[in-house]
């Protein structure tokens, strides 16, 4: 006999969720040129194409947004965005300058082109950049942490971007991405316990988090808590394996030695 009751209904009801779901996305993002669509309408279907890793896709929506609203500048923003992570930089400067151009406040646009300058080693503009979007809004965690980052891996110069992590943590304290940093810069400085304070508050604010196990985890490697620096790797690992590649030879080194 076949499933009778409420198991059945159940799975009839799934079903139709499923197909429901699948209809839903092919309305969405695949629904024929003949139907109406707004520059908005275009510049969502855009984001949701790059949060897919669908670069091309995602570009191709942007195009359309910006050809049916010229002035769009999140749509350029965005676009800046996606040539940035194809590592198309001219073609994203061009649009983040661009999206300046139309929205002169747009803040997050500053910021990443300032990001940008930075990866193409014009350090005068991204300071500006940084700067520009501090003087709009002096509590922007995400300025503090991006110049901070700028000032560590491009400058080497840990004593101010200690000082800009200061201010990313005092405006955002939950800002685990900050906190990991700030706790890598103490490692490098042998201030072993004010790292491990750093990257255990990040693992409380977010558990699943698996960068700030790799960081608390070099830490103990390094004080020879050996026992401690598996553990923290091996949670990092099943949080994200490819994190295996960084810790690989710390992680057999301290099994090594616990077996001695």
């Amino acid at each position: 006999m076949g499933k009778t009751g409420p198991g059945k209904n159940l799975e009839k009801n799934l079903n139709k969720m499923k197909i429901f779901s699948i209809l839903f996305l092919y309305l969405f993002i695949f629904q024929p040129v003949v139907f109406s669509q707004s520059a908005e309408e275009y510049f969502e279907k855009g984001k949701f194409m790059y949060e897919l890793g669908k670069y091309d896709k995602s570009l191709d929506f942007y195009d359309k947004a910006i050809k049916l609203k010229p002035d769009y500048a999140e749509a350029y923003y965005w676009r800046a965005k996606t040539y940035e992570v194809q590592t198309d930089w001219d073609e994203a400067l061009i649009d983040y300058n661009k999206a300046l151009e139309l929205k002169p406040g747009f803040i997050d646009a500053m910021i990443d082109r300032g990001n940008l300058y930075a990866k193409t080693n014009r350090m005068d503009d991204a300071m500006k950049d940084y700067a520009g979007a501090l003087e709009i809004d002096p509590k922007y965690a995400d300025a503090y942490y991006f110049r901070g980052s700028t000032y560590f891996f491009y400058l080497a110069d840990k004593e101010k971007a200690l000082e800009d992590l200061d201010k990313a943590i005092v405006y955002n304290p939950k800002f685990i991405i900050a906190l990991n940093l700030r706790a890598t810069i103490f490692t490098f400085q042998l201030e072993y316990d004010k790292a491990i304070a750093d990257a255990t508050k990040a693992i409380e604010i977010d558990p699943e988090y698996p960068s700030a196990y790799v960081t608390r985890g070099g830490v103990h490697y390094a004080l020879g808590e050996y026992e401690k620096a598996v553990s923290d790797y091996e949670t990092a690992i099943s949080l994200s394996p490819l994190t295996k590649i960084i810790v690989k030879i710390p992680l057999e080194d301290a099994k090594s030695k616990l077996q001695k």
